[in-house]
């Protein structure tokens, strides 16, 4: 009977140490902690690995983020000098500077295009001073192209354009590619 009693008592502390260890994950979820994490999941014994373990161990990776800026996006494209911040163009043409590991919103501003389009892309210069968006137009054959200050989203410059595929600036930042 004392074993039995003694077997019960060690069950319902592993349970109690592995309810401790989630509560640790969700913790460290919220912090955006990978590694410790995993590390409080790791001291939840096989046996008592339920959804909840398996959803924080899903949410562990934090090399990537999910982000929202209210609209389909468009376009994407990393900062060269700014780790984790990206430019990202919307499909209203709305383009958000984001610092994605803290989900700060360092700019927002409306692309001033020539023409109205749709299917956005995005380029950014090699220094990170300028944005280039191009878009292809929904109610013609030409496109257009706009340059904006990286700091302030003004704009620097705009023309009409074939539609735009893809763009890229050259490494020394002084020519624009549009395909």
């Amino acid at each position: 009977k004392a074993e039995a009693i003694a077997v019960q008592k060690g069950a319902e502390t592993s349970k109690a140490l592995a309810r401790s260890s989630l509560s640790l994950a969700e913790a460290a979820l919220r912090e955006g902690n990978g590694p410790a994490i995993q590390a409080a999941l790791g001291d939840v014994p096989e046996d008592l690995r339920d959804s909840t373990w398996r959803y924080l161990l899903g949410q562990a990776d934090t090399s990537f983020t999910r982000i929202d800026v209210g609209q389909t996006i468009w376009s994407v494209v990393a900062h060269p000098r700014l780790p984790s911040v990206f430019v990202v163009v919307d499909a209203w043409g709305r383009v958000t500077i984001l610092n994605v590991r803290t989900g700060e919103r360092l700019l927002e501003f409306a692309a001033e295009l020539p023409r109205k389009g749709y299917q956005f892309k995005v380029a950014i210069s090699p220094d990170g001073e300028r944005i280039a968006i191009g878009h292809i137009r929904h109610d013609g054959p030409a496109g257009g192209i706009v340059i904006h200050d990286a700091r302030t989203g003004a704009k620097l410059l705009g023309w009409e354009s074939t539609d735009t595929g893809d763009l890229e600036f050259s490494p020394d930042g002084l020519l624009l590619l549009q395909r």
